[in-house]
């Protein structure tokens, strides 16, 4: 395992990098999160792929000096500078939650991506879905402790009869979280999209907990070529409670598509 940054116009970037395979995974967490989250995955393919796992800005130990508007729009560039300096080959890209969002970035710029693995991540097909998290992040902006507020919503999200183990790993990373600098980057974020003509390998995750309240969260929908797996949980971190679940899932598709 080896901790690095990379500089982007002045600003750190934290990754860690695992394995020696001749193809590439790079892992990108959701909101509040940190490159941690995906601890209980990695080590299911770090024997056959070199695997990147990065804080994004303003979390972990990436940068948080940079604003959250420039910080989003900047990733398409930072995944191909990161390509380019680890010689990565094979690049897949997979993203939890807001992450999603800068998937369709790198679509939008043709950045040379093998494949793409959406795990749990909203669809922004129309304004009422994005009024309703605007909405969402207004209402923990007001609060007079943001970051009490988020833990409370972020909660919301887990399985509370979960493991302590689990949740704690989960969690961990708000003790290096600026809330509101959080909100700001989601809000950024969070535009009506369309998705680009794109001829790649692609597999979806989804839990109920995504599409509880709006279908068209789903990117199953704009996406009706890509393999589906849907996942029959009301929480948002699946990845980590049912970690050898998922690991045989993605493993599957990467076998077949890589």
């Amino acid at each position: 395992m080896t901790e690095k940054y990379l500089d982007d116009n002045g600003y750190e970037l934290f990754y860690e990098i695992q394995g020696k395979g001749e193809n590439s995974l790079i892992f990108i967490h959701g909101l509040c999160g940190d490159h941690g989250v995906w601890s209980k995955n990695i080590p299911a393919f770090k024997d056959k792929y070199k695997v990147i796992a990065i804080d994004m800005f303003g979390h972990g130990s990436s940068d948080k000096r940079i604003a959250p508007k420039e910080a989003f729009e900047s990733m398409p560039a930072i995944i191909k500078s990161l390509i380019e300096k680890e010689d990565l080959k094979n690049a897949v890209l997979i993203c939890h939650s807001v992450a999603g969002n800068i998937l369709l970035n790198c679509m939008e710029e043709c950045i040379d991506i093998k494949s793409y693995v959406l795990v749990d991540c909203t669809f922004n097909a129309t304004e009422k879905i994005v009024n309703a998290r605007n909405r969402l992040a207004d209402t923990m902006l007001k609060d007079p402790n943001v970051n009490a507020a988020m833990t409370r919503w972020y909660k919301s999200m887990m399985d509370s009869n979960a493991s302590t183990k689990d949740n704690e790993l989960i969690i961990s990373s708000f003790k290096d979280l600026d809330g509101k600098w959080a909100l700001d980057f989601a809000k950024a974020t969070n535009f009506v999209r369309k998705i680009p003509k794109i001829n790649v390998p692609i597999l979806i995750f989804e839990s109920d907990w995504l599409t509880k309240d709006d279908p068209n969260r789903s990117f199953a929908k704009a996406l009706p070529k890509a393999d589906y797996f849907h996942w029959p949980a009301s929480n948002h971190f699946f990845f980590v409670y049912e970690a050898d679940k998922f690991n045989k899932v993605l493993k599957e598709f990467l076998d077949k598509h890589i």
